[in-house]
């Protein structure tokens, strides 16, 4: 059990830190994109973030449920 919850723990903290710099770049991008003035584009950019982080929660999440049922 222990093992596992290393497991998920390490996966969970991996997961978090890819989406940092990933939101630093989303951020870059947006404030660029307000200087060009191009204001449209940033809720697409914004908008493809947020399914991003949904998908990676969605398989950590998956993954969790599995390991946990797995075990019983």
């Amino acid at each position: 059990m222990g093992k596992i919850c290393a497991f998920v723990i390490g996966t969970t903290v991996i997961s978090l830190l890819l989406l940092v710099p990933l939101v630093y770049m989303f951020e870059l991008i947006s404030d660029l994109m307000t200087k060009i003035g191009s204001i449209d584009s940033i809720a697409s950019i914004w908008q493809g973030l947020i399914w991003i982080v949904f998908a990676l929660v969605l398989a950590v999440a998956t993954l969790m449920a599995l390991l946990l049922w797995e075990v019983r």
